[in-house]
């Protein structure tokens, strides 16, 4: 018995470190512990950090090129995104290839709401010196030949660059007008 209750409390500890790190929920019995709000025990309560105290900018230059008039690739992100991770990971691999710089905007740091504005929906999203480029993946050969066109000059902005807010006032309009 004294064993299970050792177990139950390491249990317990486990799951809070886990929902602190994760922002996950669990029930444990009569006792909710809830990450980035409050965890109760018993009748006392602790309060975690707020979100915006735990948030982690990711913007900065990623790597750059030894020339300076290599073209610069924006990757629009924000903490935690995976998708953007495996963007990351095919522009590293054409780097040798296609010398390039790769910095990273988050959408969520402050100054930057017209790109969350815009991207909210749709990262990774990726300019090509501040030309829309692509969405949502980045594959080998569609890199390839962007970093391409874009050292020999003839890169162009791409067509259909996501704008998640111009898309909601849009539907808020209809809603308006068919009310």
């Amino acid at each position: 018995l004294e064993q299970s209750a050792s177990a139950m409390t390491n249990l317990r500890t486990m799951l809070i470190a886990l929902s602190l790190c994760r922002g996950l929920s669990f029930n444990l019995g009569h006792q909710r512990w809830i990450s980035n709000a409050r965890i109760f025990v018993g009748a006392r309560s602790m309060t975690s950090k707020s979100d915006e105290e735990q948030r982690v900018s990711v913007s900065g230059t990623i790597y750059s090129a030894k020339d300076p008039d290599a073209p610069v690739v924006t990757l629009f992100t924000k903490d935690g995104c995976t998708l953007c991770d495996k963007v990351k990971d095919v522009l590293v691999s054409v780097k040798a290839d296609f010398s390039h710089s790769l910095k990273a905007t988050d959408i969520t740091d402050e100054g930057n709401e017209i790109w969350f504005s815009k991207y909210k929906y749709d990262i990774p999203v990726l300019h090509i010196d501040n030309q829309f480029w692509i969405k949502h993946c980045l594959e080998e050969g569609v890199a390839r030949e962007g970093l391409k066109q874009a050292i020999e000059g003839t890169f162009t902005a791409q067509s259909g660059e996501p704008d998640a807010g111009e898309m909601e006032r849009r539907q808020a309009e209809r809603q308006t007008q068919s009310k």
